[in-house]
């Protein structure tokens, strides 16, 4: 390749990614221009992302537990709930930035991820920088995307767009491609799971029909099945860190996320619907998206691409799982672990993509090569932007809150949403009625020098008989553990805390009268079993990703 062409390619490149940085940009405006925009599950994220700060301030880490959260009692929402890329916001937080504006760049940061990891990862199995950026720009303006952004402030789903592109990739690879390149499947189902553990079911759907649907090719070359397999347990094992700790404290206690009521049929969409404005059509894959990838049924059978059309049937199959059909009611009814998506509509999360490949696959293959390229992309930013317009027309009508963020984490400390992970026994009412005190069942009871430093409690005791119990302002999880020293410091007990029947915690005192209680979230056993696994999963794929990438550069000087 000569200079000038590097140097053309180089220009070519650079007026790609200013372009998606522009496109992207443009659907961040109604959030960087507002003071607030209130969303479905807005307070919530924002105490996930103040709570985390408050307890990396504290010395927590990881912060499995929200200190401040429950009027001080303490969420275990990093136990079920992963956090990991919310601490990109709450560092920002750590250094002074305020906690919407730590919201908004955390927010900017992850569109713009998502906008790169569908152009690099359709550029890859494309090979076409054009078809790239198109399919980029359906993405970039997406209306269950913008959605998710603005009206649901669906942090943990809107996380899921950074990787799902890289899911799809890893599926083509494994199905079509190299399968050896297993690992990319691994790494994009992580960041899923790491993202929004709701979403990895929705996802598991997706690759589950885009497996169905090349089940001719895994016939033929059954090592693909094996190293989809291969790519299933490393994702597990990646993940173990937060896997082991979710399962453990399932088995170990009882919570309301375990309590699922089979109502994904009335939260389906009903298909007229679609062209109003209203709550329904905003929480659908948008009707641009939608119709305009049909016009991927009239590419040439010769210009299709395998692929691309078993990303548009499982985009339209889908939809369609979003709609209010006998088909909807049968699954709903007789399979119950679906009922775990909790809406219809959420599987509006993989049409979207799925769909966005199909129509800019089909704009590309149908457009007449003597159109300039920047003439399609001003025409499809136009006609893309209709979703984006129409969501902000709706926010204005509904979302637009003045919202005092002032010591957000002790005013709004019970926005928890539905509290899905707090143990069976506790409740809001119970935890702001008993307030932050210590009790005892003995009466003679009496304490000094109490501090509370997140999750950490020290007091000094004295109680007047044998088997008292001190409770304490914390709310029980798995993993609370105790220590005592006697007055003269010639005892010390250490152990499990346990619980009263409120599910605060409770520690029995034994035979020490008088002395010194400290206690704070420590953690299991199993939780570090799990670091250990995620850690030596991790090292094994950075080696195995090395030595791939050094066998292909030896091969192509071979």
């Amino acid at each position: 390749m000569t200079k000038g062409a590097i140097k053309n390619k180089k220009e070519s490149q650079l007026y790609i990614y200013i372009i998606l940085i522009i496109a992207t940009g443009i659907t961040l405006l109604p959030m960087l221009l507002s003071k607030s925009i209130r969303g479905d599950d807005y307070f919530f994220h924002l105490l996930r992302i103040e709570d985390i700060k408050n307890g990396l301030s504290y010395g927590q880490f990881p912060v499995s537990i929200m200190p401040e959260s429950l009027y001080g009692y303490g969420y275990g929402n990093g136990l079920f709930y992963p956090d990991l890329l919310l601490y990109i916001a709450a560092i920002i937080r750590l250094f002074g930035v305020s906690l919407f504006n730590s919201y908004k760049i955390f927010m900017s940061i992850c569109t713009l991820l998502a906008t790169f990891t569908m152009y690099f990862s359709a550029r890859r199995i494309l090979k076409s920088n054009n078809k790239a950026l198109y399919i980029s720009i359906f993405y970039i303006f997406a209306q269950y995307k913008i959605t998710d952004l603005y009206v649901r402030a669906a942090v943990g789903e809107y996380l899921a767009f950074i990787f799902l592109p890289i899911v799809i990739l890893g599926v083509y690879e494994l199905v079509c491609k190299d399968y050896k390149k297993w690992y990319i499947l691994t790494i994009g189902m992580s960041g899923i799971i790491l993202s929004h553990l709701l979403s990895v079911f929705i996802v598991s759907i997706m690759c589950a029909l885009l497996y169905i649907l090349n089940i001719g090719k895994l016939i033929k070359e059954p090592k693909r099945i094996l190293y989809s397999i291969l790519a299933a347990i490393t994702t597990v094992l990646l993940t173990s860190y937060t896997l082991i700790p979710l399962l453990e404290q399932m088995i170990s206690s009882k919570f309301s996320v375990q309590e699922v009521e089979p109502f994904v049929y009335n939260k389906s969409t009903v298909f007229k619907e679609l062209f109003t404005l209203n709550d329904v059509m905003i929480y659908s894959v948008g009707y641009i998206l939608l119709f305009l990838s049909l016009i991927y049924i009239f590419v040439p059978f010769k210009k299709k691409n395998r692929f691309v059309t078993t990303c548009f049937i499982a985009g339209v199959i889908s939809f369609i799982l979003t709609l209010k059909t006998p088909l909807l009611h049968a699954i709903s009814n007789n399979i119950s672990i679906y009922n775990n998506i909790q809406f219809a509509w959420r599987l509006n999360l993989i049409a979207t993509p799925l769909l966005a490949i199909a129509l800019g696959y089909a704009v590309d293959a149908l457009m007449p090569k003597k159109i300039n390229k920047t003439i399609v992309v001003i025409l499809i930013s136009i006609i893309s932007i209709i979703p984006l317009m129409t969501t902000v027309k709706y926010i204005k009508a509904n979302r637009l809150k003045n919202i005092d963020l002032t010591n957000f984490s002790q005013k709004h400390s019970a926005s928890i949403g539905a509290g899905e992970y707090m143990p069976e026994g506790a409740s809001k009412n119970k935890l702001k009625k008993r307030g932050p005190i210590v009790t005892s069942n003995d009466k003679q009871f009496k304490y000094s020098d109490y501090s509370k430093k997140g999750t950490l409690i020290n007091l000094d005791y004295k109680v007047s008989k044998d088997g008292s119990y001190i409770e304490l302002p914390l709310l029980y999880y798995k993993g609370y553990t105790f220590e005592i020293t006697s007055k003269d410091g010639s005892e010390i007990e250490k152990g499990q805390v346990t619980h009263s029947k409120d599910m605060v915690v409770r520690v029995n005192l034994g035979n020490i009268k008088e002395g010194h209680l400290k206690v704070d979230y420590a953690g299991t056993t199993l939780m570090k079993v799990g670091d250990i696994v995620t850690i030596i999963t991790l090292i094994f794929m950075i080696i195995y990703i090395i030595k791939r990438n050094r066998e292909n550069d030896t091969n192509k000087c071979i």
